[in-house]
C-alpha cells in the first residue's frame, strides 16, 4: 500500500514538473511585439510575419 502511494506521488510530481517546464519554455520563446511593428520569423522552409506576437 505504501509503495503504491509513493509511486503515485512520484508520478504526480513528475507530471507537474514536466508541465511547468513546458510552460516556462513557452514563456521563454514567445515574443510579443508592439503595435505598429512586425515580427519576422525565419523558419526552415518559410518566412512568417506576425503583427501580434509569436513563438520564435
Amino acid at each position: 500500500m505504501i509503495q503504491t502511494l509513493i509511486m503515485l506521488g512520484t508520478v504526480v510530481v513528475l507530471v507537474f514538473v514536466v508541465v511547468m517546464a513546458v510552460l516556462l519554455m513557452f514563456k521563454a520563446f514567445y515574443n510579443k511585439v508592439e503595435q505598429g511593428t512586425a515580427l519576422i520569423i525565419n523558419g526552415m522552409h518559410k518566412i512568417s510575419v506576425r503583427f501580434d506576437g509569436g513563438l520564435v
